[in-house]
């Protein structure tokens, strides 16, 4: 079930979070304003996710509109450090200031 967040980046964080500490649910679907990814702790809430829930098997952010440097910085997280996330998606990547080629390669790779 896809939940839409608003433009909120506090709310997404708050989401973000409360996924990283649930340990019963297995897929998570959520759709935000881009508006909602510009706060700087919506990136580390992202990645306490990929890195701390080990239940988690999918998660689908649509919309959110993740500078490219966050989004890989989560990519290479969860690649590090959770074996159970099997599906990660990440719709409307924007691009960072200072992008680099490592990092686009690694978000292609994900698809």
């Amino acid at each position: 079930r896809r939940r839409h967040l608003g433009g909120y980046g506090g709310l997404l964080s708050a989401v973000l979070v409360a996924l990283a500490a649930n340990t019963s649910l297995t897929d998570a679907d959520l759709s935000c304003h881009p508006s909602a990814a510009a706060e700087p702790a919506v990136e580390s809430a992202l990645v306490a996710v990929l890195v701390g829930n080990r239940s988690l098997q999918a998660l689908q952010l649509h919309g959110c509109g993740l500078p490219l440097g966050a989004a890989a910085s989560a990519v290479g997280a969860w690649e590090r450090s959770n074996l159970t996330l099997q599906r990660l998606r990440l719709w409307r990547i924007e691009p960072a200031a200072l992008p680099e080629a490592a990092a686009v390669a690694a978000l292609q790779a994900e698809g």
